[in-house]
């Protein structure tokens, strides 16, 4: 088995056209992609883990490479995650909406346990910081928390809220949806963190989820309202829920007292 120029084995290094070439290809792709490609390929009965699970969790759609190794690159990284998630390492994830999931090019990878999401995101690409007790509470302080309220919001506690309205709803189906979108005459992305789906398709239910330390506003609201009819699938009508780690400013509490059918609010206690 080929071993690549760093002293392990390489993904790159299981075809004889880029063994040949190891020294060229392999520094340049690693060098590109911060070893991302580079794995632990055992056979028999031991596990096969690739760490370009670095790349699913910090840079999904953009390879940073020269034109002429991107088609190979792509394809390889591809095979990567298809064996990932035969080992249920990641997940494909596309829009709740999508009519054909297997077909819709609307797609991206997710890694699936909560541990390794954190490792890969915190850990693995700052270890030259992490070399003494002094470096490591550093990197907590200056990097880690300053980010935790993110990691945790996207997807642990979206994955909660979708649980949540999943049950509320009785819905057959729960997640985010994104696409693009014209708002303002622009072309725009746009993200709704929680859709619920009935058995024909329809859209029962949207909602948005904070995990701040800022309380929920009424611009979260006419941002829901402004993107529902965007949603395949959504009707005039469909019901709003927020959900709020720190509660929700008082304009919004009166909207939801005074359009309970309408508007949903909720707190992390309320959840289980």
């Amino acid at each position: 088995m080929p071993w690549c120029y760093m002293g392990r084995l390489c993904l790159l290094a299981l075809g004889e056209q880029c063994a040949h070439r190891r020294n060229e290809v392999h520094r340049d792709i690693h060098g590109g992609m911060r070893s991302c490609l580079v794995g632990s390929l055992i056979l028999g009965r031991r596990l096969f883990v690739g760490l370009d699970l670095v790349l699913v969790e910090n840079a999904p759609n953009s390879l940073l490479i020269p034109t002429w190794r991107e088609a190979v690159v792509r394809a390889l990284h591809e095979f990567i995650l298809r064996l990932r998630r035969s080992a249920q390492l990641v997940r494909r994830a596309h829009p709740v909406t999508a009519p054909n999931p297997d077909r819709t090019k609307q797609t991206r990878y997710e890694i699936v346990d909560g541990y390794l999401r954190f490792y890969f995101r915190f850990m693995l690409p700052y270890e030259s910081r992490l070399k003494t007790n002094a470096d490591a509470e550093r990197h907590l302080h200056e990097t880690v928390l300053p980010s935790l309220d993110h990691f945790v919001s996207k997807p642990a506690f979206e994955e909660i809220c979708q649980a949540f309205m999943r049950r509320e709803e009785h819905a057959v189906a729960a997640g985010s949806w994104w696409g693009n979108v014209r708002l303002g005459g622009l072309n725009q992305t746009r993200e709704v963190d929680v859709v619920t789906i009935d058995a024909a398709g329809a859209v029962t239910a949207i909602g948005s989820c904070k995990w701040t330390i800022e309380r929920v506003g009424l611009d979260e609201e006419s941002l829901l309202a402004e993107i529902e009819p965007l949603i395949p699938g959504a009707a005039p009508g469909t019901t709003h829920y927020f959900f709020g780690r720190s509660g929700f400013d008082p304009a919004l509490e009166q909207l939801a007292a005074d359009r309970p059918q309408k508007v949903r609010l909720v707190l992390p206690a309320q959840l289980f």
